[in-house]
């Protein structure tokens, strides 16, 4: 057997292992949405994170959930284009932990509560904003609009 046999079949094993762990090790894992980010999201513009519980098979097929995820994933892809227009990156995730990086502040870690649904509003310099809980349309571009103008929404005198 030549050296360079055992290397292929060790950098094949390492493939097939990291398809089957794709899912984070965790059981019923399923494919991420076209639109999911992962991985730890750098802070160098306003930006808006909506964050969801990592998906699983059990987790689609309970009604709720699935009801959750699509109200999430249809709020976020509305709001989308508009937000990015105004320069505020949007990202998506699935997971139990968000992690971002800034250049002066390192790397932040956010552990939401079980079965955590929100949105993590950060910018440079900034300690970040977190909305717990699935929030409407308007109420996400309400907490936007005051997080990154520094005076916040001009209110109604009584």
């Amino acid at each position: 057997m030549t050296a360079g046999r055992p290397r292929r079949w060790v950098a094949a094993a390492a493939a097939l292992l990291l398809a089957a762990c794709a899912g984070r090790g965790r059981p019923g894992a399923v494919a991420l949405p076209a639109t999911a980010d992962t991985g730890t999201v750098a802070i160098s513009r306003p930006t808006l994170i909506g964050f969801f519980p990592p998906l699983t098979s059990a987790r689609l097929s309970d009604s709720v959930f699935a009801r959750t995820l699509s109200a999430f994933q249809a709020g976020l892809a509305h709001l989308r284009p508009a937000f990015e227009h105004a320069g505020v990156a949007v990202y998506e995730q699935y997971t139990d932990t968000v992690v971002v990086s800034e250049p002066e502040r390192g790397l932040q870690i956010y552990v939401p509560p079980a079965g955590g649904v929100g949105y993590y509003l950060a910018a440079p310099g900034r300690d970040p904003d977190i909305l717990q809980g699935l929030r409407g349309e308007a109420e996400i571009q309400e907490a936007v609009w005051r997080y990154f103008h520094e005076h916040g929404v001009r209110r109604a005198s009584r």
